[in-house]
């Protein structure tokens, strides 16, 4: 019997939480290249918003994050760049763990109530190496970090979206197709860039967890007009010879100015040379997305419809945008849940 202004805020109150402890915890580079603690944090978000939701007092509040923290999954990601697969950053594991933890805290279940403090706390068992402490209360209250999240356009990693911004620029603007193009090349950071070589990476994707990480995956189907979304992962698209004969024209390349500045900028340069010669350029420093370089409302409309409409139908994805819109007014959310069920 939540009301939509509750839900709200609870859902404020989650992604600011989360992103104050993830922003305190991040490592150093060099231990970046052992452990990153990217995904199990998001159990403070999840638990926060439960606990809010639930109305629990000071003291539930308290077991429920110390038993969130005990509960949090893995930092696996670094293990998932080197060899793709379908676990990735555990965000299902962290949401599932964080309203267990609210539920339980409720029902009298007790949890460390300094889970982030001290030499042994949340940011050393997380794998981080140090944790500054006072960026979880940096203009608490005043600057609220759901503000500074992102929204992905292309459903793939969003470190090559520079590098598929630049290109759709050029094909768009130069009205150019698949077959007019005779070399692309990419020269964007290291980690973006450096992954061709690795394993399965620099191969045609057999799998959507091939293809949702490979730059050139996403090149392909951009060239090709795929409508993005669950298109660009249909299993048939994995033999298709003018996506595979375009990946091979494709060259990526490390920039070490791009390495300079990431993460603060996203720096990618493409060049797309045609079979007549002609040759166009276009930089991305900031991609579409981005909190610096927002949708538009009808653009994040979009993103909703072309994910939900296989699931839900195409009259309940409008009428869950009309509720969203609506969110405000709604003094109990159960009849607009209802039309997140899939349809049959």
């Amino acid at each position: 019997k939540t009301s939509g202004k509750d839900l709200l805020v609870a859902f404020v109150v989650g992604y600011d939480i989360a992103s104050r402890i993830a922003s305190a915890m991040l490592p150093s580079e060099e231990r970046r290249k052992q452990v990153w603690p990217f995904g199990t944090f998001h159990v403070f978000g999840s638990v926060s918003a439960a606990s809010k939701v639930l109305s629990l007092d000071k003291n539930q509040i308290e077991n429920a994050l110390g038993i969130a923290g005990a509960n949090a999954p893995m930092p696996s990601t670094r293990r998932y760049v080197e060899k793709q697969c379908m676990v990735k950053n555990c965000e299902g594991w962290a949401a599932g763990a964080g309203v267990d933890a609210a539920l339980l805290a409720k029902m009298g279940f007790t949890g460390l109530h300094d889970v982030l403090d001290g030499e042994t706390g949340f940011w050393v068992m997380a794998g981080s190496d140090h944790c500054e402490w006072n960026l979880m209360l940096d203009k608490l209250g005043d600057e609220f970090k759901v503000m500074e999240s992102a929204i992905k356009p292309y459903p793939i990693c969003k470190w090559a979206h520079s590098t598929l911004d630049a290109f759709h620029a050029i094909m768009k603007e130069n009205g150019l197709s698949a077959e007019e193009i005779k070399k692309c090349t990419v020269k964007s950071f290291s980690d973006i860039c450096g992954r061709d070589s690795q394993e399965g990476l620099a191969l045609p994707p057999k799998t959507m967890e091939d293809a949702w990480t490979n730059l050139k995956w996403g090149i392909a189907m951009i060239s090709l007009g795929i409508d993005r979304g669950p298109a660009w992962f249909r299993v048939e698209l994995f033999k298709n010879r003018r996506a595979l004969n375009l990946m091979r024209k494709i060259e990526l390349q490390t920039d070490p100015v791009a390495d300079k500045y990431f993460p603060e900028k996203i720096l990618s340069t493409v060049e797309v040379m045609t079979t007549n010669g002609e040759r166009y350029i276009e930089r991305v420093e900031i991609p579409r997305g981005d909190p610096k370089n927002p949708l538009s409302w009808d653009e994040v409309k979009q993103k909703f419809e072309e994910l939900a409409l296989p699931v839900i139908g195409s009259a309940n994805s409008k009428k869950v945008v009309i509720g969203i819109e609506e969110l405000e007014k709604q003094l109990d959310i159960r009849q607009f849940t209802r039309l997140l069920r899939p349809s049959r």
